[in-house]
């Protein structure tokens, strides 16, 4: 179970922090007194933040101690009840979880653990964390210990605590941090694969190529990992997830409880990037190449030359060749929104390290459904934030499938958003699939449309324009005010035939290297 514990020992005296005081006698008439030793202390915690009765209610869960029940009660509006409540209801409900008749409400729901098994004499214990719940702590025995108090040295009552908690409500923000897996990574002397939107293409480090290195077969083999640690979830090249699956060790950075896991092969789970130690004896900036790394730079500038060498090779805007150059063009503090299906792939394989834009894209079961309002939204909220322009890079199919996000209301905000639609009359992605020729296969995969997009757009009242070379392209994304619409004509079968020659280009070049 992922969770980081913290562990930290409390001074009785001390507990008013979380809401606990000591007392030499119990307050006259309160239920929240209990007797610990020889002293009392008044408990009343939220156990949401730790304040008395600053929350509204929420369900809160008291772990039973006992081994073996049916179920962990929950014990729902704690901050509104005393210690004795708290103590016959929990009573009742342990009795219903012995006997298997706990309903599914009266154990699920539940935000917060308390385990007090220091009641038992257990000193210290490291709770383990039921999600979805956000923490769980563990009280441990409180034990007369030395402390210091006014100069000092005196006996104290010390309590042993310990919290386990999910990322999300401790430091989730940081469990796929891209800056600290590209610290990792160059602390180490490790390659960075970063899909488009991991946002951690960036550095000495970065490999660009990889869905292209990885696919030749000889190369994949030689360069077998020890260790692969994956921060986030990867996803978008086959090729990479059969090199991840065949590695000797998988640890995956994810801090949700249902964690991102492909290939199913992940030995460890953990909530956050591993840092070295304080005082590790590499420092990023004079850690030397090691020959594992050097491998992999000589590879990326190898792979880099013959796509950059075949995609310079013609006039014509190519799909991987717009890819490239939008890398290039987009200007510092730019979003990039790209489209599911073919265009994220082709920005997987030709984006080149450094790139000033932020990427983001739509992943999961939604497919090519919603793009041009994800991207529209993504538009208005970089913008509301105070980010510079956005653009979107869609296929043909994505838009027919949302053209109508286009359509805004006279009195709705308007993204500054260039729409990029790469039109190649149908399914690009299927062609390099193996149903690629089958019987019916234009019918049911290649689904041409022969729609006129450019003309489509413009009845929205959108400016359109169309471009078909690297020179028309960069006019066309210079930033400017409003929406509009870039639309990019290609040919499937010449892109296909383009995909199998970038394949043999770059094996091509590593064969060399090995020469």
């Amino acid at each position: 179970m992922r969770s980081t514990p913290e562990a930290f020992d409390v001074p009785c005296s001390h507990l008013d922090q979380i809401e606990v005081s000591e007392l030499p006698e119990p307050i006259e008439g309160c239920e929240e007194c209990l007797k610990i030793g020889s002293g009392w202390v008044h408990l009343r915690m939220c156990m949401t933040c730790g304040k008395i009765g600053c929350c509204d209610s929420s369900p809160n869960r008291h772990a039973t101690a006992h081994a073996g029940e049916s179920g962990h009660p929950i014990i729902r509006s704690a901050e509104t009840k005393g210690l004795a409540a708290i103590s016959r209801e929990l009573k009742t409900l342990i009795d219903r979880a012995r006997a298997g008749q706990l309903r599914p409400e009266e154990y699920s729901g539940g935000t917060f653990t308390i385990s007090n098994l220091g009641m038992y004499g257990i000193t210290s214990l490291y709770p383990i964390l039921s999600p979805p719940q956000s923490c769980i702590l563990g009280i441990g025995a409180a034990l007369e210990r030395p402390v210091v108090r006014d100069g000092a040295v005196t006996v104290g009552r010390i309590m042993s605590c310990t919290l386990s908690g999910d990322h999300r409500a401790i430091d989730g923000a940081t469990g796929a941090d891209a800056d600290a897996a590209v610290r990792l990574a160059e602390a180490a002397g490790w390659p960075v694969l970063s899909e488009p939107t991991g946002n951690a293409r960036r550095g000495p480090n970065a490999v660009s190529a990889y869905p292209l290195l990885l696919a030749d077969e000889p190369f994949a083999a030689r360069c077998r990992a020890e260790l692969v640690i994956t921060v986030g979830k990867p996803g978008l090249s086959r090729s990479l997830l059969g090199w991840i699956r065949r590695s000797d060790r998988h640890i995956v950075v994810d801090p949700h409880p249902d964690w991102a896991d492909p290939t199913r092969s992940a030995d460890q789970v953990v909530g956050a990037v591993p840092v070295l130690g304080v005082g590790h004896r590499w420092e990023a900036s004079s850690r030397p190449v090691t020959n594992w790394l050097g491998v992999w730079r000589r590879a990326e500038a190898a792979a880099t030359a013959a796509i950059d060498s075949l995609l310079d090779g013609t006039d014509r805007l190519t799909e991987p060749g717009l890819a490239r150059e939008l890398g290039r063009l987009a200007p510092a503090d730019s979003l990039l929104f790209v489209g599911s299906s073919k265009p994220i792939r082709d920005f997987e394989a030709q984006l080149r390290p450094d790139l000033l834009a932020h990427v983001v894209a739509n992943r999961g079961a939604s497919g090519i459904d919603g793009c041009v309002s994800s991207a529209v939204g993504a538009a208005l909220a970089w913008q509301a934030a105070g980010g510079g322009p956005a653009y979107a890079v869609l296929g043909d199919l994505a838009y027919l499938h949302d053209r109508n996000g286009l359509v805004l209301g006279p009195d709705e905000p308007r993204p500054d958003l260039c729409v990029i639609v790469v039109d190649n009359d149908g399914g690009g992605i299927f062609s390099l699939l193996p149903q690629a020729g089958i019987e019916g296969f234009e019918r049911v995969f290649g689904t041409p449309h022969r729609a006129d997009l450019a003309a489509d757009a413009a009845v929205t009242g959108i400016p359109v324009a169309e471009v078909s070379t690297t020179a028309e392209l960069a006019g066309a994304v210079k930033p400017t005010t409003g929406l509009r619409l870039v639309r990019v004509r290609t040919d499937r079968a010449a892109e296909t035939e383009l995909q199998h020659r970038l394949h043999a280009a770059v094996a091509a070049a590593l064969a060399k290297l090995d020469h």
